[in-house]
């Protein structure tokens, strides 16, 4: 684990403490719309540069903040997903092309994560 990918995960548990919301549920959602298993994907992640790493946030979501910063990503991120204690409805509300696949994936590594541990 790089030290940068060592400072993202704590500023993952902060941000995740801070919203009341699981640290494996933010770190499944992050794995899955960054596309990597492990660490931290940062920067555009399609190839029109629309969703931003690590947390797949649109471009045009929030206004006003830098998206592109790893560290405000995640914080808006898990923000988004403390709005809701319902795991399923507060997905729904995350990612506008939700279906079942996508939140079985999600629940999948956040399941893997809570028996497992943060990695």
């Amino acid at each position: 684990m790089t030290f940068e990918t060592f400072i993202l995960f704590l500023w993952l548990q902060y941000c995740s403490a801070f919203y009341r919301v699981e640290p494996e549920f933010v770190k499944a959602v992050a794995d899955i719309e960054s596309g990597v298993s492990q660490g931290f994907k940062t920067g555009a992640i399609d190839k029109r540069g629309k969703y931003i790493a690590p947390m797949g946030i649109y471009y045009k979501c929030a206004p006003g903040y830098n998206k592109h910063d790893p560290f405000v990503n995640i914080a808006l991120g898990a923000r988004a997903l403390g709005r809701f204690k319902d795991k399923k409805r507060a997905l729904k509300k995350y990612n506008t092309a939700y279906n079942d696949k996508y939140y079985k994936t999600i629940i999948t590594k956040y399941k893997y994560y809570k028996q497992k541990g943060l990695q």
